[in-house]
Protein backbone atom coordinates (compact mmCIF):
# COMPACT_ATOMS: atom_id res chain seq x y z
CA UNK A 1 0.00 0.00 0.00
CA UNK A 2 2.24 2.87 -1.48
CA UNK A 3 -0.49 5.09 -1.39
CA UNK A 4 -1.23 4.79 2.51
CA UNK A 5 2.24 5.09 3.67
CA UNK A 6 2.89 8.28 1.66
CA UNK A 7 -0.36 9.58 2.99
CA UNK A 8 1.17 8.79 6.76
CA UNK A 9 4.18 10.23 5.99
CA UNK A 10 2.58 13.90 4.40
CA UNK A 11 0.37 14.17 7.73
CA UNK A 12 2.60 14.45 10.40
CA UNK A 13 4.41 17.13 7.98
CA UNK A 14 1.60 18.64 7.42
CA UNK A 15 0.71 18.88 10.75
CA UNK A 16 3.59 19.76 12.44
CA UNK A 17 3.71 22.79 9.76
CA UNK A 18 0.02 23.56 10.63
CA UNK A 19 1.21 24.06 14.01
CA UNK A 20 4.68 26.11 13.74
CA UNK A 21 2.17 28.53 11.60
CA UNK A 22 -0.31 28.79 14.46
CA UNK A 23 2.82 29.37 16.58
CA UNK A 24 4.01 31.93 14.35
CA UNK A 25 0.93 33.94 13.79
CA UNK A 26 0.67 33.48 17.86
CA UNK A 27 4.12 35.40 18.15
CA UNK A 28 3.55 38.33 15.83
CA UNK A 29 0.16 39.16 17.67
CA UNK A 30 1.50 39.07 20.36
CA UNK A 31 4.74 41.31 18.84
CA UNK A 32 2.25 43.21 17.60
CA UNK A 33 0.28 44.40 20.94
CA UNK A 34 3.45 44.80 22.62
CA UNK A 35 4.37 47.85 19.97
CA UNK A 36 1.11 49.17 19.60
CA UNK A 37 1.19 49.46 23.30
CA UNK A 38 4.97 50.85 23.35
CA UNK A 39 3.44 53.28 20.85
CA UNK A 40 0.37 54.60 22.61
CA UNK A 41 2.86 54.71 26.35
CA UNK A 42 5.19 56.83 23.87
CA UNK A 43 2.57 59.12 21.61
CA UNK A 44 2.68 62.50 23.47
CA UNK A 45 -0.31 64.55 22.27
CA UNK A 46 0.18 67.83 22.11
CA UNK A 47 -2.35 71.13 22.53
CA UNK A 48 -2.80 72.82 19.31
CA UNK A 49 -0.19 75.48 19.26
CA UNK A 50 0.17 79.14 17.48
CA UNK A 51 2.91 80.22 15.47
CA UNK A 52 3.63 84.23 16.98
CA UNK A 53 4.15 87.06 14.81
CA UNK A 54 6.07 85.82 11.93
CA UNK A 55 7.76 89.17 11.37
CA UNK A 56 10.85 88.05 13.42
CA UNK A 57 11.00 85.07 11.58
CA UNK A 58 12.65 84.03 7.83
CA UNK A 59 10.35 81.47 5.78
CA UNK A 60 11.43 78.83 3.18
CA UNK A 61 8.67 76.55 1.71
CA UNK A 62 9.72 73.14 1.98
CA UNK A 63 6.82 71.23 0.16
CA UNK A 64 3.89 72.28 -2.12
CA UNK A 65 1.58 69.69 -3.89
CA UNK A 66 -0.77 71.21 -6.37
CA UNK A 67 -1.77 67.82 -7.80
CA UNK A 68 -1.45 69.33 -11.55
CA UNK A 69 1.38 66.88 -13.08
CA UNK A 70 -0.27 63.85 -13.45
CA UNK A 71 -3.08 62.22 -15.13
CA UNK A 72 -6.19 61.08 -13.57
CA UNK A 73 -6.95 58.51 -15.91
CA UNK A 74 -4.02 56.26 -13.67
CA UNK A 75 -5.91 55.41 -10.92
CA UNK A 76 -2.86 54.34 -8.82
CA UNK A 77 -1.99 58.52 -9.01
CA UNK A 78 -5.69 58.78 -6.90
CA UNK A 79 -6.23 62.02 -8.83
CA UNK A 80 -9.57 63.70 -9.42
CA UNK A 81 -10.81 66.41 -12.21
CA UNK A 82 -11.77 68.85 -9.65
CA UNK A 83 -9.73 71.34 -8.32
CA UNK A 84 -9.52 74.60 -5.70
CA UNK A 85 -8.90 77.01 -8.68
CA UNK A 86 -7.78 74.35 -10.86
CA UNK A 87 -7.90 71.38 -12.78
CA UNK A 88 -7.27 68.49 -10.32
CA UNK A 89 -6.81 67.42 -6.50
CA UNK A 90 -5.76 64.35 -4.71
CA UNK A 91 -9.50 62.13 -3.29
CA UNK A 92 -8.98 60.37 -0.07
CA UNK A 93 -10.64 56.94 0.81
CA UNK A 94 -10.84 54.41 3.41
CA UNK A 95 -7.49 52.43 1.51
CA UNK A 96 -6.18 55.56 0.55
CA UNK A 97 -6.18 57.44 3.82
CA UNK A 98 -2.66 59.66 4.02
CA UNK A 99 -1.87 62.31 1.75
CA UNK A 100 0.62 63.61 0.60
CA UNK A 101 2.38 65.75 2.75
CA UNK A 102 5.78 66.51 4.49
CA UNK A 103 8.70 63.99 5.01
CA UNK A 104 12.10 65.92 5.95
CA UNK A 105 14.68 64.45 8.65
CA UNK A 106 15.57 66.64 11.53
CA UNK A 107 19.47 67.05 10.32
CA UNK A 108 18.06 68.74 7.21
CA UNK A 109 16.69 71.33 8.94
CA UNK A 110 17.73 74.44 11.37
CA UNK A 111 18.18 73.38 14.69
CA UNK A 112 16.77 74.57 17.67
CA UNK A 113 13.67 74.72 19.24
CA UNK A 114 12.81 78.68 17.83
CA UNK A 115 11.82 77.15 14.33
CA UNK A 116 8.01 76.81 13.50
CA UNK A 117 6.52 74.51 10.63
CA UNK A 118 3.16 75.88 9.16
CA UNK A 119 0.94 73.15 7.29
CA UNK A 120 -1.78 73.89 5.34
CA UNK A 121 -4.03 72.70 2.76
CA UNK A 122 -7.84 73.46 0.77
CA UNK A 123 -10.36 70.89 1.41
CA UNK A 124 -13.59 70.26 -0.36
CA UNK A 125 -16.47 70.29 2.28
CA UNK A 126 -19.16 68.58 -0.14
CA UNK A 127 -23.01 70.25 0.20
CA UNK A 128 -24.54 67.43 1.80
CA UNK A 129 -22.04 66.20 4.63
CA UNK A 130 -22.94 66.53 8.37
CA UNK A 131 -19.17 66.11 9.23
CA UNK A 132 -15.71 65.67 7.03
CA UNK A 133 -13.96 63.14 9.02
CA UNK A 134 -9.92 63.90 8.57
CA UNK A 135 -7.41 65.21 10.67
CA UNK A 136 -4.35 67.47 9.92
CA UNK A 137 -1.55 66.14 11.45
CA UNK A 138 2.23 67.18 12.04
CA UNK A 139 4.51 64.62 14.32
CA UNK A 140 8.06 63.84 14.99
CA UNK A 141 8.93 60.47 14.73
CA UNK A 142 11.56 58.57 16.27
CA UNK A 143 12.08 54.66 15.48
CA UNK A 144 8.71 54.37 14.41
CA UNK A 145 7.09 56.34 17.43
CA UNK A 146 5.60 59.61 18.07
CA UNK A 147 7.21 62.05 20.18
CA UNK A 148 5.19 65.18 19.35
CA UNK A 149 1.98 64.93 17.90
CA UNK A 150 -0.29 67.67 17.05
CA UNK A 151 -3.61 67.55 15.09
CA UNK A 152 -6.26 69.15 13.98
CA UNK A 153 -9.96 67.86 13.14
CA UNK A 154 -11.52 68.85 10.07
CA UNK A 155 -14.81 68.24 11.44
CA UNK A 156 -14.19 70.82 14.14
CA UNK A 157 -13.89 73.75 11.53
CA UNK A 158 -16.49 76.37 10.88
CA UNK A 159 -16.74 74.57 6.94
CA UNK A 160 -18.55 76.35 4.48
CA UNK A 161 -20.46 73.38 2.47
CA UNK A 162 -20.19 73.17 -1.22
CA UNK A 163 -16.72 74.88 -1.23
CA UNK A 164 -13.14 74.40 -0.62
CA UNK A 165 -11.62 75.56 3.03
CA UNK A 166 -8.37 76.08 4.15
CA UNK A 167 -7.10 74.27 7.09
CA UNK A 168 -3.99 75.37 8.63
CA UNK A 169 -1.89 73.78 11.57
CA UNK A 170 1.54 75.23 13.00
CA UNK A 171 3.87 73.47 14.74
CA UNK A 172 6.97 74.35 16.78
CA UNK A 173 9.77 71.74 15.83
CA UNK A 174 11.26 70.70 19.20
CA UNK A 175 15.26 70.36 19.68
CA UNK A 176 16.16 66.73 19.81
CA UNK A 177 19.33 65.46 19.86
CA UNK A 178 19.24 62.56 16.98
CA UNK A 179 19.68 64.01 13.84
CA UNK A 180 17.76 61.24 12.26
CA UNK A 181 14.22 61.32 13.19
CA UNK A 182 11.99 62.73 11.17
CA UNK A 183 9.33 65.40 10.85
CA UNK A 184 6.37 64.66 9.31
CA UNK A 185 2.72 66.18 7.69
CA UNK A 186 -0.39 65.13 6.41
CA UNK A 187 -3.96 64.89 5.94
CA UNK A 188 -5.71 62.04 7.57
CA UNK A 189 -9.27 60.73 6.47
CA UNK A 190 -11.13 58.89 9.06
CA UNK A 191 -14.06 58.64 6.61
CA UNK A 192 -15.94 56.03 5.15
CA UNK A 193 -16.39 57.56 1.50
CA UNK A 194 -14.35 59.87 -0.03
CA UNK A 195 -12.89 63.47 0.46
CA UNK A 196 -10.74 66.24 -1.89
CA UNK A 197 -7.60 67.97 -0.76
CA UNK A 198 -5.47 70.31 -2.95
CA UNK A 199 -2.92 72.77 -2.59
CA UNK A 200 -1.16 71.56 0.68
CA UNK A 201 2.21 73.44 1.42
CA UNK A 202 4.52 73.29 4.51
CA UNK A 203 6.45 76.27 5.05
CA UNK A 204 9.53 76.74 7.67
CA UNK A 205 9.76 79.59 9.67
CA UNK A 206 13.54 80.23 11.58
CA UNK A 207 13.97 83.00 14.14
CA UNK A 208 16.26 85.67 12.70
CA UNK A 209 18.88 86.24 15.31
CA UNK A 210 18.59 90.00 16.91
CA UNK A 211 21.77 92.50 15.54
CA UNK A 212 24.01 92.38 18.27
CA UNK A 213 24.55 96.42 19.12
CA UNK A 214 28.66 97.64 19.85
CA UNK A 215 28.73 98.67 23.69
CA UNK A 216 31.31 101.77 23.73
CA UNK A 217 33.72 101.24 27.11
CA UNK A 218 33.19 104.09 29.71
CA UNK A 219 35.61 106.28 29.89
Amino acid sequence: MPEANNYRNVLPAALTGLVLLGMFILWNDCQGRRDLRKKKETLRVVDREQLPDTSGYRSKQWVFYDFEWGNPADTTLHLTLTGHNSRQSFCLKPWMPFSPGLWVQFKDLPGGDSCWIRVSGSVWAPPGSDSLPCDLVVTCNHNNLNLKYVSFPVEEANLQRGAWNRITLDYRIPDLPDKEDVLKAYFWYRGDGEMLVDNIRAVLFEKVASPTRDIKPDH
